[in-house]
C-alpha cells in the first residue's frame, strides 16, 4: 500500500483539503437556513429517538424531504451535542472522503492516476465549492454527493465485471444519495455520458469490426451500425431502475417544494424569464470557475429579466454544444463527456423550476463543476501531447492552479465565520442586496446588537418594502427587547403583506393588550377567531379581556364566563391557565363561591404539571375571590380613549 502512488496522492489531496478548510472547525452557526435547520430545530434537539427518526421520515419540512440529512444531523446531535464545530467538521470530512472516491473511481474508468487525481483535487479545493463545505444547512449537498460518488465508484465496478450484485449496490447508493438531497437525479445520465467515454460500453468499437469473409463493405456497416443501436439502447434499459427511482424522488420534491410554497409561480416569474436566467446563470457559472471573484452566499433575482443577455448566452452555449459534439467525432470524446456533463447535472437547480428568490447559487456548481474538471484536465494533458517536458510544463502549471484554488478556498472560508462577516461580504459583492441586509441583521440580533440590527431591517425593507420576512423578523426582535411601538408597526406592516399569518396576529394582539390598545388588541383577538375558530389562545385571551381589564368599558361578566367555558372545554379541562381565566370571569360575574373552586382546580393543576409561576399568581388571585373581589390585571395599563367594538 505504502508504495503505491494512488496511496500517497490521497493522502496529499486529504492534507490540502483540511489545510484549505482550517478555518471551518471554527465557523459559528448561519442565521440563514441553519436555525431552521439546526439550532431552533425542536426535532434535533434530542439527537437520534424513535419519534426523530419517523418524522425525518413523513416530514416536508423547509419544503425538502430528505430523511438520511436530518438523521445524520440527529447523529451529530446524540454524539457531539449541538456544537456547530463538530458539524463544520462532518461536512469537511464528507467532503474530502467525496475528493477521495471521485479519484477512486475515475482511475478505474480511465487507468490515469495523475489526470484523475487532478480532477479529483480541483473539485475539493475549488472555492465554489466553499459554500457546499463551510455550510452546516448544506450537510445535504456535501452526503448526497458522497454517496453520489460512491455510486460513481460502483457502477465502473459494475461496468468493468457487471453482475446483479453490483448493480444493485448502485441502486442503493443512488436511493440512500436520493435521500440526502435530489440534486443526484441527473446520476443515471451520467453513467450513460461514462458509457460513452471512457467505458466504451456503447457500442462503437465495433463500428469498424470485420464482417464474415466474403460480405461486402456496405454490409459489414450495416450490421456495425446495428449493432452499436442495440448496445446503445441496451444502455438505456439498463438504466431503467435507476431512472425509475430519480423520477419518484423527482414526484417527492415537488410536492414538498410546492406544499412548503418554495416554487414560484409562473405569473411571477415567466417560462421566457426563467430561460434567460438559465442561460445567464450557465455561463456565469463559467466565469466564476475560471475567475472566482465577488462571491456571495445569496445572488438575487434581477428586477427586470435578463432576455438580451439570455439570448447570447443560449447563443454561446449552443456553439459550445456543437464544438464538444464535433471534438468527440474527431477522438476527444472526453471534451463531449464534460461539457454535457456540466449541462445536464446543473438542470435540477438551473431555475427551469424557480424554487426561491436567487437567480443563482454556488453550492448548485458541487457537482456540475466535475464535468468541466475533467475536460480541462484531459484537454490539457493532449494539448501539450508532443510538447518537450510535458510532464514538467503541466506539473508547474496543475501545482499553480491548485495553490490558488486552496489559497482562494481559505480566504472564502473564513468569510464563513458568522453572519455579519458572511454578508458584509455579501453586500460588498452585490451591492443594495435586500435579502443579505435582512439575514446580517438577523445576525447582529443574536449578537446582541440590537440598534444595528433595526437599522439593517429597515434598509432593508426600505429596498424591498413588500417583504413580510423583514417586517417579522424586526417585529420578533423589537418584542424581545421590549421596543412595543416598532414592534406593533413592524407586525401592522406584516398583516398588511401577509393577512393569513394568524400567529403574528398574536402577537400584535398581545402587545396591544400591554400598551393598553384594548380596543385595537380586541379587533386583532377577533380576527383570529374568523380565521382560525376554536383558537385557544384568542379565546382565552378575549375571555381574559372581559374579566380583568381595569377599564369598566371592557369588562362584562356574563360574556367573559361563556367565553372561559367555551375555552375550559377547548382545552379538554387540562389547562391550568385557562381555569385560572374561568375563575376570574367567575369572580367579575359576582359568583365567588364558583371563582374560589375554580381556582383551587386550576392551582392543584398548575402544580401537577410543575408550573411554579402561574400556580403562584393563582394563589394570589384565590385570596382576593375569598374577600368577594374580582381580580384587576394592571399588566394591560391605562386602556385607550373611545367606545368598545
Amino acid at each position: 500500500m505504502f508504495k503505491d502512488r494512488t496511496f500517497w496522492i490521497c493522502c496529499g489531496l486529504v492534507a490540502a483539503t483540511v489545510a484549505a478548510y482550517w478555518a471551518v472547525g471554527s465557523a459559528d452557526f448561519i442565521v440563514f437556513d441553519d436555525r431552521e435547520y439546526v439550532y431552533e430545530n425542536p426535532h434535533l434537539r434530542d439527537g437520534l429517538s424513535w419519534d426523530s427518526v419517523t418524522w425525518a421520515l413523513t416530514t416536508e419540512w423547509q419544503a425538502n424531504w430528505h430523511p438520511l440529512t436530518w438523521w445524520s444531523l440527529m447523529l451529530d446531535v446524540q454524539l457531539f451535542g449541538l456544537s456547530s464545530r463538530a458539524m463544520h467538521l462532518v461536512n469537511l470530512a464528507l467532503h474530502a472522503g467525496s475528493s477521495i472516491v471521485l479519484l477512486l473511481a475515475l482511475r478505474r474508468m480511465t487507468g490515469s492516476v495523475w489526470r484523475s487525481g487532478m480532477v479529483a483535487a480541483l473539485f475539493a479545493l475549488h472555492p465554489l465549492h466553499v459554500e457546499s463545505v463551510a455550510w452546516v444547512a448544506e450537510r445535504k449537498d456535501v452526503l448526497s454527493t458522497f454517496l453520489g460518488m460512491l455510486a460513481l465508484w460502483a457502477y465502473a465496478a459494475y461496468a468493468q465485471r457487471p453482475g446483479g450484485l453490483r448493480y444493485a449496490l448502485v441502486f442503493v447508493l443512488l436511493g440512500l444519495g436520493l435521500m440526502a438531497k435530489p440534486m443526484l437525479v441527473t446520476l443515471p445520465f451520467v453513467f450513460l455520458l461514462l458509457d460513452y467515454w471512457p467505458l466504451g460500453r456503447s457500442g462503437e468499437r465495433g463500428a469498424g469490426a470485420k464482417g464474415r469473409r466474403g460480405e461486402g463493405e456496405k454490409g459489414r456497416g450495416l450490421k456495425a451500425g446495428r449493432s452499436a443501436a442495440i448496445a446503445f439502447m441496451w444502455l438505456i434499459v439498463e438504466k431503467l431502475p435507476l431512472l425509475a427511482l430519480a423520477a419518484v424522488s423527482c414526484g417527492i420534491t415537488w410536492h414538498a417544494a410546492q406544499g412548503g410554497g418554495a416554487v414560484r409561480p409562473l405569473e411571477q416569474w415567466t417560462i421566457g424569464a426563467r430561460l434567460c436566467n438559465a442561460g445567464v446563470a450557465y455561463v456565469a457559472y463559467i466565469v466564476k470557475m475560471l475567475w472566482p471573484a465577488d462571491l456571495s452566499v445569496f445572488y438575487p433575482l434581477p428586477d427586470e429579466p435578463p432576455f438580451l443577455l439570455g439570448l447570447g448566452a443560449w447563443t454561446l452555449l449552443a456553439g459550445v454544444s456543437v464544438g464538444a459534439v464535433m471534438a468527440a467525432r474527431w477522438g476527444r470524446k472526453y471534451l463531449a463527456v464534460g461539457w454535457f456533463w456540466y449541462l445536464g447535472t446543473l438542470v435540477p437547480a438551473i431555475g427551469l423550476v424557480q424554487v426561491g428568490e436567487q437567480s443563482m447559487a454556488d453550492r448548485y456548481t458541487y457537482v456540475p463543476l466535475i464535468g468541466l474538471f475533467l475536460a480541462a484536465t484531459w484537454g490539457a494533458a493532449d494539448l501539450t501531447a508532443g510538447w518537450r517536458r510535458q510532464r514538467l510544463w503541466l506539473s508547474g502549471a496543475a501545482a499553480v492552479v491548485l495553490l490558488a484554488c486552496m489559497l482562494l478556498t481559505a480566504k472564502e472560508t473564513r468569510a464563513w465565520a458568522d453572519t455579519e462577516t458572511l454578508f458584509s461580504q455579501a453586500l460588498h459583492a452585490q451591492g443594495d442586496n435586500w435579502r443579505a441586509q435582512r439575514i446580517m441583521a438577523d445576525g447582529l440580533w443574536r449578537h446582541g446588537r440590537y440598534e444595528e440590527a433595526v437599522q439593517g431591517w429597515r434598509k432593508s425593507l426600505q429596498e424591498q418594502p413588500d417583504d413580510p420576512f423583514a417586517a417579522y423578523d424586526l417585529g420578533t426582535a423589537a418584542a424581545a427587547h421590549g421596543d412595543k411601538a416598532t414592534a406593533i408597526a413592524a407586525f401592522g406592516e406584516v398583516l398588511r403583506l401577509r393577512p393569513d399569518r394568524v400567529d403574528v396576529r398574536r402577537q400584535l394582539a398581545g402587545l396591544l393588550m400591554r400598551t393598553g390598545a384594548i380596543r385595537q388588541a380586541l379587533l386583532q383577538w377577533q380576527s383570529v377567531l374568523e380565521s382560525a375558530p376554536g383558537d385557544l389562545v384568542a379565546t382565552n385571551e378575549v375571555a381574559w379581556i372581559f374579566a380583568t381589564c381595569p377599564d369598566a368599558r371592557y369588562r362584562n361578566g356574563a360574556a367573559a364566563v361563556r367565553i372561559a367555558a367555551e375555552a375550559v372545554q377547548i382545552s379538554q379541562n387540562r389547562n391550568p391557565a385557562v381555569l385560572d381565566t374561568l375563575a376570574a370571569a367567575q369572580a367579575e360575574a359576582g359568583q365567588f363561591d364558583k371563582a374560589v373552586q375554580t381556582a383551587q382546580r386550576a392551582l392543584s393543576l398548575a402544580g401537577l404539571q410543575g408550573d411554579k409561576t402561574l400556580a403562584a399568581e393563582v394563589q394570589t388571585r384565590l385570596k382576593s375571590y375569598r374577600n368577594d373581589k374580582p381580580w384587576r390585571d394592571e399588566r394591560m395599563g391605562a386602556a385607550e380613549s373611545g367606545e368598545p367594538k
